[in-house]
């Protein structure tokens, strides 16, 4: 989350990049990771459905290294 230039924490979104990247770490494809946490009711941060492209840029995404 962003608080002007600044980022801020946010523990609901901390906790979906953890599950994320520990899916894709156990080799679950990017399509497969976004049907399951749609299927489990997680939304994205504008509030809408997960798809393949944006896990894979949450995954490639620096700052979650």
């Amino acid at each position: 989350m962003r608080d002007g230039d600044m980022l801020v924490p946010d523990a609901g979104e901390q906790r979906t990049v953890r599950r994320i990247l520990d899916l894709r770490g156990g080799g679950m494809s990017y399509g497969k990771i976004a049907k399951q946490l749609n299927a489990d009711g997680v939304t994205g941060k504008a509030g809408g459905k997960f798809y393949a492209s944006t896990v894979h840029k949450i995954v490639g995404n620096d700052l979650h290294a």
